[in-house]
């Protein structure tokens, strides 16, 4: 098990020393000055996080929760509106490197979990607040947060080839998330889009 408490504190201390307004402006997200805290959408459930401590309600694991101050703390710096224009991962900074890794831990699971069940993808992603994109044959555009929308594509294959899939972000993602923390951020959604639809697929077995 990776320890992340090196990184949380970093992250922590980063985030204390920032300048709520800025940050909530940048960001999209809202900072309740009379009580200290920002409410920061995050897949779909508004957070709320203490300033300057950075407690979370309701809790995220540690590696939802960096990923939320690192999006908070980043924004500021260099966030600037959406661009609509959309890249490939490969095109993010260094995504060249880390293109074995992200096929491995999100573009396989994205085709193993829905590329026999698109319509659940679908209504997965609708239930976090996104929606239909016209790419392959089914794409979902997710709001992670309020300027980072990350698009899931999948191509559901014929006799000839078999089901594919990829992922492809707003051109100025990277100016809100590290590429690392882009990995991070479309495996929490891809997560979150799978339990819903296993969720569903449950109830609907009984």
């Amino acid at each position: 098990m990776i320890n992340l408490e090196p990184a949380l504190h970093s992250a922590l201390t980063a985030y204390a020393g920032g300048a709520p307004a800025e940050m909530a402006r940048a960001s999209g997200a809202r900072f309740e000055l009379s009580e200290g805290f920002f409410v920061l959408p995050f897949l779909g459930t508004a957070h709320r996080l203490g300033f300057p401590d950075g407690d979370c309600h309701p809790p995220l694991a540690d590696q939802a929760r960096i990923l939320c101050l690192h999006y908070l703390t980043g924004a500021p710096l260099t966030g600037g509106p959406l661009t609509g224009r959309l890249i490939a991962f490969r095109e993010l900074p260094g995504g060249d490197i880390y293109t074995g890794p992200f096929a491995k831990r999100i573009l396989k699971p994205l085709v193993d979990s829905f590329a026999r069940r698109p319509e659940a993808l679908s209504r997965a992603a609708a239930r976090l607040g996104g929606g239909l994109e016209k790419f392959g044959d089914m794409a979902v555009k997710v709001p992670v947060f309020p300027r980072v929308p990350i698009t899931y594509v999948l191509w559901l294959g014929d006799e000839e080839f078999g089901p594919n899939g990829t992922v492809l972000f707003d051109e100025s993602a990277s100016a809100y998330l590290s590429t690392e923390d882009l990995i991070v951020a479309a495996g929490e959604a891809l997560m979150k889009l799978r339990a819903l639809a296993d969720a569903e697929q449950g109830a609907s077995s009984h």
